[in-house]
């Protein structure tokens, strides 16, 4: 998250980006998005300013700032976006099967997307009335 409040502040151009932090969801590991190493956004996830339809790639960060690259799809049949790589940032956080985080997605619309797993206060977990699932 650092690194984009720094993209923000530091462009070079005097230009101003504006980072969208205003959509949270929850995500809870089952067995069925870790064996299929795919995680499904909430529909809600299509109103959001840092994600758009042509974004190959985002970043899943951990509470400590370490970040993983996960590919970034949009389900055109379905209406949604999905995430392949869950399986991987699931096992290096040693996550097991009923785990839940709280993503804040942060970004413009025009660069990376980050997800960025929020500490577990009442302000995040209030926001975020979506939940991701394995299967729609």
């Amino acid at each position: 998250m650092e690194e984009a409040h720094d993209h923000q502040n530091n462009t070079g151009t005097g230009a101003r980006f504006s980072y969208s932090w205003d959509y949270c969801f929850k995500a809870e590991v089952t067995d069925s998005n870790v064996r299929e190493d795919k995680l499904d956004l909430p529909v809600g996830a299509t109103g959001c300013n840092a994600l758009n339809k042509e974004c190959k790639k985002a970043k899943l960060v951990n509470i400590e700032g370490k970040a993983w690259n996960v590919s970034m799809r949009f389900n055109e049949s379905g209406g949604f976006y999905y995430l392949k790589g869950w399986r991987k940032f699931c096992a290096e956080n040693k996550c097991h099967i009923g785990d839940s985080f709280v993503f804040n997605v942060v970004g413009d619309g025009n660069t990376l997307p980050l997800m960025c797993v929020c500490s577990p206060s009442k302000e995040c977990l209030k926001s975020a009335g979506d939940i991701a699932s394995s299967s729609r």
